[in-house]
């Protein structure tokens, strides 16, 4: 909660709405969080430095080419 999003429970609309008003009226908090969320997305999933290669391993060790 609050490092790269909000969290809320999911049954609480109320909660939702709050928090969703509350960033919508702070650019600083929304920004901070949206740069951090993006920065985790970039460092565990990003194609060609992470996924892809992780795929090309996965790939080899089915067919055997792993040493």
């Amino acid at each position: 909660h609050d490092v790269q999003g909000r969290l809320v429970d999911f049954f609480d609309r109320g909660g939702i709405v709050a928090q969703v008003c509350e960033l919508l009226e702070d650019e600083d908090t929304r920004t901070r969080l949206g740069q951090a969320a993006r920065a985790r997305v970039q460092a565990q999933y990003d194609l060609r430095a992470v996924c892809l290669p992780q795929q090309l391993e996965w790939v080899k060790g089915l067919m055997g080419l792993t040493g």
